[in-house]
């Protein structure tokens, strides 16, 4: 992935990715939007004040989706 990860919104400091895997289940307990189970999840992280956009599912599909939520910012046009 290339796109380049804006600064934290809440403090301005470097971001970066993380990646959440989860222990294989026989029954998942979440699932993604589209109905995937989710056994690993993306997110970004900021290094200096620890915000990140995990949510309560753990994360995103994919690191590029985590990347585009976390740049989006109020007020940007869609």
């Amino acid at each position: 992935m290339s796109e380049e990860l804006k600064p934290c919104p809440m403090c301005g400091g470097k971001a970066a990715f993380g990646k959440t895997i989860y222990a294989p289940r026989k029954e998942p307990n979440a699932w993604f939007p589209d109905g995937t189970p989710i056994t690993t999840a993306h997110s970004v992280n900021c290094l200096l004040c620890g915000v990140n956009n995990r949510g309560l599912a753990g994360g995103y599909q994919t690191q590029e989706k985590a990347a585009i939520a976390w740049n989006t910012r109020a007020g940007d046009k869609a």
